[in-house]
């Protein structure tokens, strides 16, 4: 076996993630030994110092090639240099688009030139191939185009990358201080502050958004603002997540959620997303609207069953009937199957008009991760607004943990741990022994995830309903 094909091995790509290979160990420990050597882990001052290298080698490489060879954030570059030329920000022909990268990558004034490092230049050409390639079109929202013209006023992409991973760290720190404070009192004596930081940084989905420049953890650090809102100010809270669902239209699905619990923040978020949709048609005319609709179907088309949707539609599609067949059938099963298990959510929420405060906050996070398990994509980007929903699982159970449901949350944490990349890789080390169809059902790590998530929700959140009726 040759040097190459060892580095390129799914399983090393796997466990050079210091974080994913912690949670992994952490299992395995529970699973064997309980909770006392786990906690001699937990404040071991070795395994820290290892984390903590491990984190900054996976955010720095990350950062790294997300400069030298820009990928999803060029999507928005290109909108909005393209609305300041008078043309439509989401152009949906392939063609125009990759005259626009090619056009842009060689004259960005940021570029570090051919007498960078030979290394560092074979990084850049390949880094540059591979983010390109997956830009067929403009399809981010055009909202979201809107957010982050400013950055694209130098007309360069790698400015343009070098603020939004700035943006990117200051709201993910934002995020995780909420997320600490929603944990139990006793949770955080016992970890300290300094380890859980260590493993978010160095969390897959955190640096995945990092690569990208992607705006995922903006949108979940919106949400989770909204949620702590809404009690209060609930006008506040539905705003935050309206401007969330506007960036990224998967939050949406929490509308639905605010309809039944809280009308103030429901008309709130929909006046928030229509003045959104006004600012868009005073920009860009109907015309933006339709060519988003067109550059939208484009991808649906071409990424609506890849490897990188963990989504709850991709996943049966792809099993079911391929990775291409297309039938009014198949739509229409999937659709019927997404739409049962919205409707059980929202009959859930009826049964129950006057729910306890912990209830509440379980069917809160319940919807969050419905959000992005019935969303159309759903990508490792979107994962850290799944923070929320795990740590009001957490605050629920820990009052009773047992190993069974330590080794339960670490599990789903793992599911989210694996890089994309990785994923497609073992799909098809395992498609020629199983076959192609049972190979992605049975690597769809994340989707398992997310449903087991909601599920382990939705029974904490009958059992809080329960022990409050008594």
């Amino acid at each position: 076996m040759s040097l190459r094909t060892i580095w390129s091995s799914p399983l090393l790509t796997t466990f050079t993630n210091t974080t994913f290979l912690f949670l992994c160990v952490m299992i395995l420990i529970q699973s064997v030994s309980g909770p006392v050597l786990v906690k001699r882990l937990l404040r071991s001052r070795l395994v820290l110092a290892i984390l903590i290298l491990g984190s900054a080698v996976s955010m720095g490489s990350r950062m790294l090639v997300g400069y030298l060879g820009p990928g999803d954030i060029f999507q928005e570059f290109l909108g909005a240099t393209e609305l300041a030329a008078g043309r439509s920000m989401n152009p949906a022909n392939e063609a125009v688009v990759h005259d626009r990268v090619v056009y842009w990558f060689g004259r960005d004034p940021l570029d570090p030139g051919p007498q960078i490092w030979a290394p560092l230049r074979t990084l850049r050409t390949n880094s540059m191939s591979s983010g390109a390639a997956q830009i067929i079109v403009q399809a981010h929202p055009p909202f979201h185009v809107l957010l982050m013209a400013p950055l694209a006023l130098l007309r360069s992409v790698r400015f343009m990358y070098i603020m939004m991973t700035l943006i990117n760290f200051a709201s993910y720190g934002l995020l995780l201080l909420m997320i600490w404070r929603l944990l139990p009192d006793g949770l955080r004596a016992s970890t300290g502050i300094v380890l859980p930081l260590v493993l978010a940084l160095g969390w897959q989905p955190f640096v995945a958004n990092l690569r990208q420049g992607q705006i995922g953890i903006v949108v979940a650090l919106l949400v989770v603002a909204g949620w702590l809102n809404l009690g209060k100010r609930p006008e506040l809270g539905g705003a935050l997540i309206g401007v969330g669902a506007l960036i990224k239209m998967f939050p949406a699905l929490l509308l639905v959620w605010l309809l039944f619990r809280n009308r103030r923040a429901f008309l709130s978020s929909l006046c928030t997303i229509f003045l959104g949709a006004l600012v868009l048609y005073l920009t860009s005319g109907w015309a933006g609207f339709v060519d988003y609709t067109q550059a939208a179907k484009t991808v649906e088309a071409v990424y609506g069953r890849s490897r990188m949707n963990y989504s709850l539609s991709a996943v049966i599609g792809h099993v079911v009937a391929g990775p291409n067949a297309r039938s009014l059938w198949i739509s229409a099963a999937i659709l019927a199957v997404e739409a049962i298990i919205l409707g059980l959510a929202v009959f859930e929420i009826l049964r129950t008009p006057k729910a306890s405060r912990n209830a509440t906050a379980l069917e809160f996070g319940g919807f969050v991760v419905l959000s992005c398990l019935l969303s159309p994509t759903c990508w490792a980007f979107y994962y850290p607004l799944l923070l929320l929903p795990l740590a009001l699982l957490l605050g629920e159970v820990s009052t009773r943990a047992t190993a069974r449901s330590v080794i339960g949350l670490l599990l789903i944490l793992c599911s989210f741990s694996f890089p994309e990349q990785v994923v497609g890789q073992l799909t098809e080390h395992i498609a020629p022994l199983i076959g192609d169809r049972p190979s992605w059902l049975l690597c769809s790590f994340p989707t398992f995830g997310m449903l087991a998530l909601w599920l382990w929700i939705e029974q904490q959140r009958v059992r809080c309903t329960a022990t409050t009726a008594r």
